[in-house]
């Protein structure tokens, strides 16, 4: 069965369940009723992703996953998720439709991703979704001026239609749904995706301060 995350479901951790979103991510294509309808949507729903999130994350610890592996909001806590992320990522081929999406976006190469063959499967997409909202809840939770919103223009942008947290200093907002990807995507290049998001996280931190 294909969920709105599309293909490939890999092997899914025991204890979680693939977000199933209301409209396939394809958030260019969205109209602005449909973006809106998602945004509403995604703030309901954040409550219950991060329990899955964390009912799955108890199993692991229970079955000899580290004893950080917990949504604590600890800078151990982005160390130990990011590993869990890398070790149970997977990949599918990459849709002619997405091809055709990559090529409208050059910002794509400035991250590392050029002509890409596999993606991120529904799975590993749904727990970058979740782990997004892990980590802008953190920073909200650390800097109450931030707030959530939906990009809506301009429709080149990156984030375009995508839930975001707004008010950060010079990088403006948070995707943070895309940023996981992308840590996540670095265990391609033997990275500590660990010691990646903890990063990812610290420098979202920093710049959420207000300037003194």
């Amino acid at each position: 069965m294909i969920n709105s995350l599309g293909p490939g479901r890999g092997n899914v951790p025991d204890g979680y369940e693939i977000v199933d979103t209301p409209f396939p991510l394809r958030f260019w294509d969205w109209s602005p009723s449909q973006a809106k309808e998602f945004f509403e949507w995604f703030v309901t729903n954040i409550p219950t992703r991060l329990a899955i999130l964390t009912r799955t994350l108890n199993v692991a610890r229970s079955r000899g996953g580290a004893d950080s592996l917990r949504l604590d909001e600890s800078p151990a806590s982005f160390v130990a998720l990011g590993r869990w992320l890398a070790d149970n990522a997977s990949e599918r081929p990459v849709t002619v439709a997405e091809m055709l999406h990559y090529e409208r976006l050059p910002e794509m190469e400035s991250i590392g991703i050029t002509d890409p063959t596999t993606v991120d499967d529904a799975k590993t997409l749904s727990l970058c979704f979740d782990a997004g909202i892990y980590l802008a809840e953190t920073l909200r939770h650390r800097h109450p001026h931030l707030s959530w919103t939906y990009v809506r223009e301009p429709k080149n942008a990156f984030d375009y239609n995508c839930p975001v947290l707004d008010g950060f200093r010079e990088l403006g907002r948070l995707d943070g749904y895309q940023v996981v990807q992308v840590t996540v995507g670095t265990r391609e290049d033997d990275c500590d995706v660990g010691s990646e998001f903890l990063r990812v996280f610290t420098v979202w931190d920093a710049y959420a301060s207000p300037i003194r």
